[in-house]
């Protein structure tokens, strides 16, 4: 069923940012050109007023990095009272300005950590002990803050998923989400080997899970497309094939980026479906424009290559981004959730708990059929393609 109003707003506040990361799918905006084009305060503000006026009580706040954006502040201070999430690096979360503003504002602080030594190897400028440190400070001045970690898996990062793992569990987080690559940004451009073979990240999340069990599930844990902790048999999502296909649940959700251009989300490329732009658009103005979108009249039923795979109660067909991205057409599936599917049933749900295994097991058509292109892993990929969203 469609949302009545937008639940959520995102901005991505600024493209500036103090690391230089491998495989950033947004680096060019950090330039002093973009930068001093990018939306203002004053125009996130208003669409702040905006928002709220519709009853919207939820923000998010991304780079670049957040911490960087000039007068953050006072972009905080208009949510006051609101569902306040911040995406950051976490180089920054510790400065006395900045541990005030977590504490007075903030709901859920999510940082980024890719592992161990491989995390500053990718993430320039960026150390993992000093995250960590950074985080144990955060947690010890503001109690009531969530503490979320993102882990995008790599070649060099799959194999400490584990130490990870541990390090994130004596911190005490509250969440850790496990994520892929997209094959754009830098990553398009880069000609070498960058991303983990599938078979390698079924076998280290099999440790991860039966260890994350082992303890007593310490922390909410979810692993993109492939397992989420809070699943049981009471809520498992049924497909509505009249429903729209998007993960991100565009209905109820808006996108802001750097660049004052209203998106669906942040992994469908603005050259692909740009809304409306915040310098000419209202807030509503943009909300009536988005509803006319033809991707939002997309409905499950349409992915004809996924409807009778074996998978697909399980993956939903994948993010529409990554298949446009991988495929160059929001109605193909996304190759990557087919690969990582094959590993969950081969390695990875057959070492859960019974009593989990079992939901997991039980959601796979065994008469459908197997995706056509599993990939050894993510780099087969890159193409031509990929290269068109460098710059978006």
């Amino acid at each position: 069923m469609t949302k009545n109003k937008i639940e959520r707003v995102s901005f991505e506040v600024t493209g500036k940012c103090n690391l230089h990361c491998f495989y950033c799918c947004r680096g060019y905006l950090n330039t002093p050109e973009k930068i001093s084009n990018e939306l203002s305060t004053g125009q996130i503000i208003e669409t702040i007023i905006q928002a709220r006026k519709e009853g919207c009580e939820s923000f998010l706040f991304t780079g670049g990095e957040a911490f960087v954006k000039e007068n953050f502040d006072k972009i905080l201070k208009e949510c006051e009272g609101c569902f306040i999430e911040i995406y950051s690096n976490g180089t920054l979360i510790t400065e006395p300005k900045n541990l005030i503003l977590i504490k007075k504002y903030v709901s859920r602080l999510t940082v980024t950590l890719d592992g161990t030594s491989s995390h500053n190897f990718y993430r320039k400028n960026s150390n993992y002990l000093k995250i960590l440190d950074n985080l144990k400070k955060v947690k010890e001045k503001t109690s009531d803050v969530k503490i979320k970690i993102n882990t995008l898996v790599h070649d060099k990062s799959v194999k400490e998923l584990l130490k990870l793992y541990n390090l994130l569990k004596d911190l005490k987080i509250d969440e850790w989400h496990i994520d892929f690559p997209q094959l754009r940004g830098r990553l398009a451009e880069f000609n070498g080997k960058f991303s983990a073979d599938y078979i390698e990240i079924g076998r280290q999340l099999k440790k991860v899970l039966k260890k994350y069990y082992r303890d007593g599930e310490p922390f909410y844990l979810k692993i993109y497309k492939i397992f989420s902790s809070k699943i049981d048999q009471n809520n498992f999502f049924e497909v509505d094939l009249k429903e729209n296909p998007c993960a991100y649940k565009t209905d109820y959700s808006m996108f802001v980026n750097a660049e004052g251009k209203y998106i669906l989300c942040p992994s469908i490329p603005c050259q692909d479906i740009t809304i409306a732009n915040i310098s000419k658009n209202t807030f509503n103005e943009a909300i009536k424009k988005k509803k006319n979108l033809t991707f939002q009249k997309m409905k499950f039923s349409d992915l004809k290559k996924c409807l009778n795979c074996r998978y697909f109660d399980l993956c939903l067909g994948g993010c529409r981004g990554e298949a446009k991205i991988l495929s160059n057409s929001f109605l193909e599936p996304d190759l990557n959730a087919c690969s990582l599917m094959k590993i969950a049933e081969k390695i990875i749900y057959p070492s859960l708990p019974k009593k989990i295994s079992k939901i997991y097991i039980e959601k796979i058509k065994k008469m459908g059929k197997y995706p056509d292109k599993p990939l050894k892993n993510l780099d087969e990929m890159k193409s031509s393609i990929q290269k068109r969203y460098t710059f978006s």
